[in-house]
């Protein structure tokens, strides 16, 4: 069965150390969420795994004894051979034709097309079209397209588009596009998108993106973006970024980045907030390095 699998950085999994071309068998029960070889047949599920701004993803064959999950397209496997490495823009085209393929059972269009389906809907549709979708819908737009989803929804349009889901949805789009997700969401953008989420979005942007999250957000931007997250969230730009991070929160920027840190502290029976501003300038401050605020100082941290 073809699927695809998340990994971090290192193209490890559960501390499972993977490689390109191996195929991997183990023996006992297969039981998913909890033994065996894990992947998705719907390839953005596996960002509610591993997070488009910190990993690496690759097509896999699943075979042998199989577990499935009931919460989305999970299974685990006691035997996977790992593929090739297809990355996030990878992950997005895949998902454009696993939707394409399942909406022969839904509504598929051409250009111009307006679909409108309730819960678990599975809608597709070419350029400029408007698509609107219950909860756990899976929609897929071209070009200057308007996709709107409800809880758990997975929506994928072209450049120019405009994209809405509620809760824990995922959301993805192409040049110039416009994301708002609600809270749980994972967003990713491509050049000069402008990408809206909720308290623990998860959030990636291309070239002079513009990202706004809430609180325990993840967001990563390319050059020249601007990012803002709340409380306790993690914010990583290219050169010339600009990030403003929320209390507890922690920041990297790339060369000649500006970088707004804060934290809140009680002091004398009153909260006092301590901000700071840093230039990445590659001598007093270091690129692709995080900082946050300790005690009203601001500090180097680890990974």
């Amino acid at each position: 069965m073809k699927a695809y699998k998340g990994f971090d950085k290192d193209l490890k999994c559960r501390g499972m150390q993977y490689e390109v071309g191996k195929e991997y068998e183990m023996t006992g029960e297969v039981v998913c969420c909890n033994s065996g070889y894990h992947a998705c047949e719907a390839p953005m599920d596996v960002w509610k795994y591993y997070p488009p701004t910190t990993s690496r993803y690759c097509e896999v064959e699943q075979s042998g004894y199989m577990s499935r999950d009931s919460d989305d397209t999970k299974v685990a496997s006691n035997k996977i051979k790992i593929g090739a490495e297809i990355g996030i823009k990878g992950i997005i085209k895949a998902q454009i034709e696993y939707v394409r393929e399942r909406a022969k059972n839904g509504k598929t269009g051409g250009d111009w097309s307006q679909f409108s389906g309730g819960v678990g809907s599975q809608l597709v549709g070419g350029y400029r079209s408007q698509l609107a979708g219950g909860n756990w819908s899976w929609l897929a737009g071209g070009n200057c397209s308007q996709l709107f989803g409800g809880v758990r929804s997975q929506l994928v349009g072209g450049d120019w588009s405009q994209i809405a889901g509620g809760y824990r949805s995922q959301l993805a789009g192409g040049t110039e596009s416009q994301l708002v997700g609600g809270n749980c969401s994972q967003l990713f953008g491509g050049v000069r998108s402008q990408l809206v989420g909720g308290d623990w979005s998860q959030i990636a942007g291309g070239y002079r993106s513009q990202l706004v999250a809430g609180d325990k957000s993840q967001l990563a931007g390319g050059d020249w973006s601007q990012l803002a997250g709340g409380y306790g969230s993690e914010l990583a730009g290219g050169k010339s970024s600009i990030l403003v991070c929320g209390d507890r929160g922690r920041a990297k920027g790339g060369l000649n980045s500006v970088i707004v840190l804060t934290q809140w502290r009680f002091l004398s029976d009153e909260f006092i907030p301590s901000v700071r501003a840093i230039t990445i300038d590659g001598e007093h401050y270091k690129p692709d390095t995080w900082y946050m605020l300790k005690d009203g100082e601001v500090v180097e941290v680890a990974e």
